[in-house]
């Protein structure tokens, strides 16, 4: 039975490299597993980071219209008197600072 030892061989050769292509699947997998899972969680965090963004950039619009009305209250004329007023402590024509100190 020379032929039957050698049968043997050849299925136990198949049996190792079905083992071996079954062990290289399953690591194969589980890297991917592992892969799709750290995505996941980066795609959070990134949604978390883009609506944080978002809502800084709504904030600095919402204050650059502040700024912007503001600085064009300052540049009409009446704007430029009442800060003088306010914070020079200029008077107008015909007018009295009074200082109140406590």
């Amino acid at each position: 039975m020379p032929g039957s030892d050698q049968t043997s061989n050849n299925n136990l050769r198949y049996l190792v490299k079905q083992v071996g292509y079954s062990i290289a699947l399953i690591v194969c997998l589980g890297y991917a597993c592992r892969a799709v899972v750290e995505n996941g969680h980066r795609q959070i965090l990134l949604r978390e980071r883009s609506y944080a963004l978002h809502k800084n950039l709504e904030s600095a619009t919402d204050l650059n219209g502040e700024l912007k009305q503001g600085l064009n209250n300052y540049l009409s004329s009446y704007g430029m008197e009442r800060l003088a007023r306010e914070r020079l402590n200029l008077a107008g024509k015909d007018e009295v600072i009074i200082r109140l100190v406590h």
